[in-house]
């Protein structure tokens, strides 16, 4: 009945990692989902590079939204989840309620860090 929260978990993690979040979540009133991505369980890896692009790893992130009644989410990533957490958030800002990243920049920010930081080069 409360908030949803999706967690996208890293590489080479699972959906496991969030365990402890998920139950904390769901003890503070919270709706939460952690589901494994693509490739990373065995009723989820479709053949073809094709089918491991953002854009239809993003569509999943969505349907799981959708699956369970919010139109609005929060959401939170790790590592390679936070890479998809970026895309998501970018083509589709109304959806998400919040946004977490852990681990990962966003794209421009870690580019601009290694173009002009003297300690990067």
């Amino acid at each position: 009945e409360g908030e949803l929260v999706v967690l996208l978990h890293g590489f080479p993690e699972t959906s496991h990692m969030w365990i402890p979040l998920l139950e904390h979540l769901g003890a503070n009133g919270y709706r939460a989902i952690a589901p494994d991505l693509r490739g990373y369980s065995r009723g989820a890896r479709p053949e073809g590079a094709e089918n491991y692009n953002y854009a239809t790893m993003a569509a999943d992130v969505l349907g799981v939204a959708e699956a369970f009644g919010s139109e609005r989410f929060h959401l939170v990533g790790h590592d390679h989840g936070a890479g998809l957490g970026w895309f998501v958030v970018g083509n589709n800002h109304s959806r998400i309620a919040s946004w977490s990243a852990l681990s990962v920049p966003h794209i421009d920010a870690f580019g601009n860090a290694i173009a002009t930081n003297p300690e990067q080069s």
